[in-house]
């Protein structure tokens, strides 16, 4: 790390970028379970002070690149079971959090022109070492023990899940996200989060006991993201502000299908409370984006009220029908013909089954549920 220091002292970045991999390599070679301060937590010091660097220089690109070499480490640990891969997720969650406001700001001052995603390697879909699937991958970890039946198989995943969720309401707390493309790909973190934790739902491995209950509050404290991430902040994006109401609409329609009416509550309060921000903060307003926004919690209302739950349709109906505090009653007034409109054209996709679209969004998943409601009926 000192040569590493002394070459990027001398504007020499290609020696921290070649040696962050050669730090990863390290770990990789280390033995199973060997102490984490011996091996991998200094390893991954090291390489975020590398990416640290970098980004203070406005090199986001290579900063990305070194800091996709802890993911490299954390998926290794893993694939080998390693008794200290909370730890040292824990460790890395903690530098990331260092890391992202730096990478938000890198991605601001090239003033728009086409970068790679900040922290593209850290949360991007696209990287098959990343968070998302590092969580997936980590379902692998739910076992029960065939001497100790009664010993919770959820165990060490939950604590996992604790670090996901307690990490995405540091970052939302911390960053103002305005039009960061971080937020995007933080919100399709989440939504392969939601769909992992809905097929260990699907398969619960002591249908005897109530484990599935935990993973669904581990659930809604995830979702707990989009209060922080939009409250308070000086900029409430349009588009982004309307992703994070569809992974809460798909969120809603998937677990309500599950059994579970309380996350869809959760999902309708942090979608008004996306409205009340971008009611606040957005100047001037788009109704149409208002629209989008109740459209979402509309959806949720096709599909509850489909299977006749009256106690959760009238709490959707609240959420539908009370004025945002920032609104006057004239403009309140104004925007319910624009929500009424974004209404009906959401019926009318889900009624074009055929329509091309996104397989994994909301709208698909309520056509087939509303489908599956039918054929039941």
């Amino acid at each position: 790390m000192s040569c590493v220091e002394y070459a990027q002292n001398k504007g020499l970045d290609e020696v921290p970028f070649q040696s962050a991999e050669i730090l990863a390599r390290v770990s990789l070679a280390a033995p199973k379970n060997v102490s984490p301060i011996d091996v991998h937590i200094p390893i991954i010091n090291g390489i975020s002070t590398i990416a640290t660097r970098l980004f203070t220089k406005q090199n986001a690109t290579l900063a990305d690149y070194a800091v996709g070499h802890m993911f490299v480490i954390l998926d290794h640990l893993l694939d080998l079971e390693d008794e200290h891969f909370t730890k040292i997720l824990r460790h890395v969650f903690e530098k990331l959090e260092i890391l992202a406001p730096l990478a938000v700001i890198n991605e601001r001052l090239v003033g728009g022109i086409p970068m790679p995603n900040p922290l593209g390697k850290a949360y991007g879909l696209n990287n098959p070492q990343s968070l998302g699937y590092l969580f997936s991958k980590s379902t692998k970890l739910v076992k029960v023990e065939a001497d100790r039946p009664w010993v919770n198989p959820y165990s060490d995943f939950l604590e996992i899940t604790d670090l996901y969720w307690r990490h995405f309401r540091r970052l939302a707390e911390k960053i103002e996200f305005a039009n960061s493309f971080l937020l995007w790909e933080l919100n399709e973190l989440i939504k392969h989060v939601v769909a992992s934790l809905a097929e260990l739902v699907d398969h619960p491995l002591r249908p005897e006991y109530t484990d599935e209950i935990e993973l669904v509050d581990k659930l809604k404290w995830i979702l707990s993201f989009y209060w922080l991430a939009f409250h308070k902040k000086k900029v409430v994006h349009q588009q982004h502000a309307d992703d994070a109401c569809e992974t809460l609409a798909y969120a809603g329609l998937l677990f309500f299908q599950r059994g579970y009416p309380d996350v869809v509550k959760s999902c309708v309060s942090y979608m008004r409370s996306i409205i009340e921000s971008y009611c606040e903060v957005a100047r001037p307003r788009n109704d149409y984006a208002l629209g989008d926004f109740f459209a979402h919690l509309w959806s949720l209302r096709l599909l509850v009220t489909a299977r006749r739950n009256v106690p959760l349709t009238e709490v959707i109906d609240n959420a539908l029908n009370a004025k945002p505090k920032a609104l006057s009653d004239d403009d309140w007034q104004q925007a319910q013909e624009t929500i009424e409109l974004r209404m009906r054209q959401l019926e009318t996709r889900i009624k074009e089954s055929d329509r091309m679209r996104d397989p994994d969004s909301s709208e698909v998943l309520l056509t087939r549920l509303l489908q599956v409601n039918t054929e039941t009926i």
